[in-house]
């Protein structure tokens, strides 16, 4: 829980940052509802609960000093690369004149993350139309 807490404010600070850097307006409430709408906290939980870290366990458990040496480094670079991607496609909305009131799952689109944008725009009753990172 406290690992969540500390992604979404890096990840607020972050957006915020971007914000003022390509002059957008930002409200913190607004990038917390952004950030519950990409289900950042579920997908921590998700990592951290199950899935992967699923898998890091048994290696940790079949190698005792490095398996545990890369269940350490593994979640939080995880964690950081959503991160970046988040900052990317933010760039990239910025950059084709978006604000941050219409940034969402859509500008996942193209990214690492597509997957779970597809996911995201589905479980709010879209209609997914996901590019590759070419845009095609």
């Amino acid at each position: 829980m406290l690992e969540s807490l500390a992604i979404s404010a890096v990840q607020l600070r972050m957006f915020a940052r971007l914000s003022q850097l390509y002059g957008r307006s930002f409200d913190e409430d607004l990038g917390r509802n952004v950030l519950a709408a990409f289900g950042m906290g579920a997908a921590h939980h998700a990592f951290v609960r199950a899935g992967p870290a699923q898998s890091w366990r048994l290696v940790s458990a079949a190698a005792p000093v490095l398996g545990g040496v890369l269940a350490v480094a593994a979640l939080p670079a995880i964690f950081a690369t959503v991160t970046y991607f988040l900052g990317q496609a933010c760039v990239r909305h910025y950059e084709s004149g978006g604000h941050f009131e219409n940034f969402g799952p859509r500008q996942l689109e193209g990214t690492p993350l597509a997957p779970f944008a597809v996911h995201l725009i589905r479980a709010q009753g879209g209609s997914p139309v996901v590019l590759d990172a070419a845009g095609r």
